[in-house]
């Protein structure tokens, strides 16, 4: 699809989208403790203020790994370091990352992405694209509800599933080699948007079905949709505590699907108030609620561009950022 023709299809998509948010209702909450240092433990229901630097860095660092999905020489060849003709990676660039797996363009829903290695870090990275393609929206608008064999009652969205089982088996099998080479290296995976979602499902599987998965995998995602219903959200909440779902400000596409549609999001949430592409670690809140006015959910009027911007332009390399 050409830039021109994508922005227009993104434009509509999201007038379309924004009346969809009509559907959700809003609940109310009370911050709690201000000095958190954003380390989620769980079975903790206040609003927290404040991050450590720490962790800030680490948001900063895995947003660029998710940035790099969008750049198309990060995807169409194993071996080779990652690069952002655009400038947004700096620091997965100066780590010297190198890719072990890349898949694009993949027969039914273009699933994009890569594997690669960090040594400077000491980290697994699995990153997987958002949305910039005809079949990429086609499965985002694919919100029919179908079971997934995380538990009884799960249910999840068919598109974001069909998106994850078209990449499975490979995927599974390249994390399990790249863990045994490098068997002391954090486990990472992340995404933004249908990235972001698709992240989720693969988070879910590798800590499933490997015992090595369950204990070391950390999730990231960035302005992530909404994946499954009750059921599945509370499953892979409860499944790990390292698990980050950031939002930006008043980002449209975390509002997605509707709660409405039986969709619920995967606890916590840590969502920056301000300045996305820079923010400060002291105001940024995080609280593991959902169906609650606070956080994006409580923005009143959710806007697609607040969507690219996760401490920096996140999808530069698409030409898609500030439509």
């Amino acid at each position: 699809m050409g830039l021109s023709h994508q922005r227009c299809v993104s434009t509509t998509v999201s007038l379309i989208l924004c009346l969809l948010l009509s559907l959700t209702a809003v609940e109310t909450a009370t911050p709690g403790d201000p000095s958190s240092s954003g380390d989620y433990q769980g079975n903790d229901d206040s609003i927290h203020i404040g991050i450590s630097h720490d962790l800030l860095d680490t948001f900063r660092l895995i947003s660029q790994y998710a940035a790099a999905t969008y750049c198309p020489d990060n995807n169409d060849s194993n071996d080779t370091l990652l690069t952002c003709p655009t400038g947004n990676c700096p620091l997965v660039e100066a780590a010297g990352a190198v890719t072990l797996s890349e898949f694009e363009d993949t027969p039914h829903f273009d699933d994009t992405g890569y594997i690669a290695v960090d040594d400077s870090n000491k980290m697994i990275i699995l990153a997987i694209r958002g949305s910039i393609s005809k079949q990429n929206w086609q499965a985002d608008w694919d919100m029919i509800r179908v079971d997934i064999n995380f538990c009884d009652g799960c249910h999840v969205h068919r598109g974001f599933k069909n998106s994850w089982s078209e990449i499975e088996r490979a995927v599974v099998d390249n994390m399990r080699r790249a863990a045994e080479l490098h068997p002391d290296y954090r486990l990472v995976v992340t995404g933004h948007s249908l990235g972001g979602a698709v992240a989720t499902l693969a988070a879910g599987e590798l800590r499933r079905v490997d015992d090595h998965f369950k204990a070391a995998t950390e999730l990231y995602t960035f302005g992530s949709p909404r994946v499954s219903n009750d059921d599945a959200a509370d499953w892979l909440s409860e499944q790990s505590h390292l698990s980050w779902r950031i939002t930006n400000e008043d980002d449209l596409v975390p509002r997605l699907p509707p709660r409405a549609l039986g969709y619920h999001h995967t606890l916590p949430e840590y969502w920056i108030p301000r300045n996305g592409d820079d923010p400060n670690p002291g105001e940024i809140e995080w609280a593991a609620l959902e169906d609650s006015s606070w956080g994006n959910e409580g923005e009143i009027t959710p806007k697609r561009s607040a969507h690219h911007h996760y401490f920096g332009d996140i999808s530069a390399c698409s030409g898609d950022s500030d439509d």
